[in-house]
């Protein structure tokens, strides 16, 4: 096993850290606001689909 040095624990800390972040930041609020809004409108959508298709097979 080799030791590694502390500089580079560092440095590979400051790399990962920030694009952890960074990736956090991109990735959270996309997922939150397509999850939130998208399950109320689509359940309306598939309320309507489905009224509709029941008007049709009346008629």
């Amino acid at each position: 096993m080799r030791i590694v040095p502390q500089r580079h624990i560092n440095a590979y800390k400051q790399i990962t850290i920030p694009l952890n972040l960074a990736l956090l930041t991109c990735y959270l609020p996309p997922i939150l606001t397509r999850s939130v809004p998208l399950t109320k409108p689509a359940r309306k959508k598939k309320k309507k689909r489905k009224r509709t298709l029941l008007s049709d097979k009346k008629t």
